[in-house]
């Protein structure tokens, strides 16, 4: 669908305030960030942040379902190609951990100990995120059942596979965003994917 040139204005706009707020909430933390560092940060008013957003906390997750939303697409892909399911869980983690590694800032406000990313704090969470982040589960949950009917993985209850999978890649980035962004996390998907696959393959 084409957009009108006020709609791709409106877009080009709502865009530019994410973008500020990405950088204001990863390097401020939830609590500390403001409207009007945001707004000072995209170069707008304060009022025009309201005028795409009820408020910060309307803004953050905001920031947090575009950020699930895109990661939902790489996994779609990963999860319906004709890969055989050990396949599929080496590209997943390869393809997961590059998303995070260019979108560092993603990670650190979606981390609940480092952006303030709680249920207390945002009970539009449970509606608003929630749903999204299942969704992924399950996606990367049917692959674990397909791996274990097929024989490639251990009879272990799936969901727990997925779990223990997503653990291992939420560490790994922690580390990575604690110590600076400093090289490549392909080196680290290798680590993953050996520890992983290790312990469940059949």
């Amino acid at each position: 669908m084409t957009l009108s040139r006020r709609e791709r204005e409106k877009k080009e706009k709502r865009d530019t305030i994410l973008g500020a707020a990405m950088t204001v909430f990863a390097e401020r933390g939830f609590d500390a960030a403001t409207l009007d560092e945001i707004a000072e940060k995209a170069e707008f008013s304060k009022g025009a942040i309201y005028g795409y957003f009820k408020n910060k906390d309307d803004l953050f997750l905001s920031l947090i379902e575009e950020g699930l939303n895109e990661l939902s697409e790489i996994i779609k892909s990963v999860v319906e190609s004709s890969l055989t399911p050990i396949k599929r869980i080496k590209d997943l983690i390869q393809r997961i951990l590059v998303y995070l590694e260019e979108n560092k800032d993603f990670f650190r406000i979606f981390a609940p100990e480092r952006g303030g990313f709680t249920e207390k704090k945002h009970p539009e969470a449970l509606k608003r995120i929630l749903p999204k982040h299942q969704k992924n589960i399950e996606m990367v949950t049917k692959v674990m059942k397909e791996g274990i009917r097929t024989g490639e993985l251990k009879k272990v209850e799936s969901r727990v596979l997925t779990f223990t999978l997503f653990g291992l890649i939420h560490s790994c980035i922690g580390r990575w965003v604690m110590e600076g962004g400093k090289g490549s996390l392909k080196r680290d998907a290798r680590v993953i994917t050996s520890i992983f696959l290790d312990g469940v393959r059949r």
